[in-house]
């Protein structure tokens, strides 16, 4: 085990505690210093849980019962942001996104509900510090990404509709982006992922199964990358709704308005050159996005065989590779990187992954900008705090504040939530 990992490894939750003896997702880490993350129990039970990184306490945000009567029954991935956790809640009587903010007088609001302005299909919901919600839907039966405007005075807020699939996105050859997946939101930029998939219907059903025939696998589909067909369109797009929202924060809370197509901005698709690559090398596949208040980052693949992590910056529209599989491992005695099966974190202009590689080196890196050199967070070669070694290491989007990274983590037959500190 490294020294850098002694000092800075933290176990926040384990499969010891009966309360989570079934597990966690994988957890998210917010700037002020919460990480949440859904764990499960032994009874069908589960709660999304906050830990704070300052005082050390492990609280309960809500609970769920599978099959219960009152109160929730399951709850979609929860997304986090300052003090805001959003999450899909389900139960006998409705499913709603939620939003619950730590500290506040009436902390549990609904953004969005089944069957109200429209809306249907509610999955997916990201949140940003200052409370704006960007989640996946449909309206009228055709799918969408939308966005809305938190109010803690009301139980809801204004939604504007960011794109739907009747829509032809910029960039693209004029096909509509029928399958649409997790949009990530900070500071009301909006980031998503969409295909054209065969471009027959709009249906979300259809999107569904599109996209379950697209999706790569690694270990029985958890590849972070879409898989498209050579004849079909996709990529990652970007929205700033901060005059929109500004806009929807005055009008009726039960209002939908739609921003036009033309407000979209094309971040990468199959018609972009790779950055760092050879001439005439163009993405082939993308990831979903993670996005900051400066950059976009994503896992995309390229015509030439290679895969990688790459950043767009918001303020000049520059793309640039973060790192692929052409790139060396720190310290030089494993070779290069292999894959990066999960959705990168990004963080100002710090960059956070997991990436694989051979021998003990597979595990979770950051680079603190574009220029930045890679450091190693994290790998299979250290140990828990326990002082056992890790058989598992997996993280996802929103897993940094740029000074501290969150982790699940298998350790022998228990599993756990873990934070590492940077060097």
């Amino acid at each position: 085990m490294t020294n850098r990992s002694r000092a800075l490894l933290t176990t926040i939750a384990s499969t010891t505690n009966p309360t989570f003896s079934n597990g966690f997702a994988f957890p998210h880490i917010t700037d002020n210093g919460r990480v949440t993350f859904s764990g499960y129990g032994s009874t069908s039970s589960e709660e999304i849980a906050s830990y704070s990184l300052s005082s050390g306490r492990l609280s309960s945000l809500v609970k769920a019962t599978s099959g219960a009567k009152h109160g929730y029954t399951s709850f979609g991935a929860p997304s986090s942001a300052g003090s805001h956790t959003a999450f899909l809640g389900l139960s006998a009587a409705t499913t709603g996104i939620y939003v619950y903010t730590e500290g506040a007088a009436t902390p549990l609001k609904m953004v969005a509900e089944n069957g109200k302005a429209g809306l249907a299909d509610l999955d997916f919901p990201s949140v940003d510090a200052a409370g704006h919600v960007a989640f996946q839907a449909t309206r009228a039966g055709v799918a969408g990404i939308f966005a809305a405007v938190w109010q803690a005075s009301s139980p809801g807020g204004p939604i504007v509709q960011v794109y739907n699939a009747s829509q032809s996105l910029p960039g693209s050859h004029g096909e509509k982006m029928v399958c649409l997946s997790n949009p990530s939101i900070n500071n009301a930029v909006v980031a998503f992922f969409g295909s054209s998939c065969n471009g027959a219907s709009s249906s979300p059903n259809m999107a569904l199964r599109e996209r379950e025939k697209m999706y790569r696998t690694r270990r029985v589909s958890e590849h972070a990358l879409h898989d498209e067909a050579a004849n079909l369109d996709a990529g990652i797009f970007l929205a700033d709704l901060e005059s929109d929202l500004a806009v929807a924060r005055r009008t009726p809370s039960s209002t939908t308005t739609a921003i036009g197509a033309s407000k979209l901005v094309t971040v990468a698709n199959f018609q972009t050159a790779v950055p760092g690559a050879a001439s005439g090398v163009f993405f082939t596949a993308f990831s979903d996005p993670s996005v900051s208040d400066a950059l976009v980052a994503f896992v995309g693949s390229t015509s030439a065989g290679e895969l990688g992590v790459y950043s767009y910056d918001i303020a000049t529209r520059q793309l640039s590779r973060v790192v692929d599989t052409t790139t060396s491992v720190p310290g030089g005695a494993d070779g290069t990187f292999s894959d990066f099966p999960y959705i990168p974190s990004v963080v100002g202009q710090v960059c956070v992954f997991y990436a694989a590689a051979g021998g003990s080196a597979s595990g979770i890196y950051a680079k603190k900008s574009a220029t930045g050199s890679l450091s190693a967070l994290v790998t299979m070669a250290d140990n828990a705090p326990s002082g056992k070694a890790f058989s598992f290491i997996g993280t996802s989007g929103r897993a940094s504040d740029g000074t501290v990274a969150t982790f699940y983590g298998v350790v022998g037959s228990s599993n756990g939530i873990y934070t590492v500190g940077f060097a």
